[in-house]
């Protein structure tokens, strides 16, 4: 047994963040297959998972990438 893998998510992506993160916000995006599957990923006992919001100009690193 590996144990818990720990994975910190940040995207600049606001909207995408508050639609993983809250029932109430995500109302129009509660079905949508992605949505879906983010969560189960983040909600899975294998992993212990937090998709968090950061600024735009935050987000260089992961903009280099792109």
């Amino acid at each position: 047994d590996m144990g818990k893998r720990n994975v910190l998510v940040k995207s600049d992506r606001e909207e995408a963040v508050n639609s993983v993160n809250n029932p109430l916000i995500s109302k129009s995006t509660k079905d949508d297959p992605l949505i879906c599957e983010i969560k189960k990923v983040l909600n899975s006992p294998q992993w212990k998972a937090t998709l968090t919001w950061i600024p735009g100009p935050e987000n260089g690193d992961a903009d280099k990438l792109a």
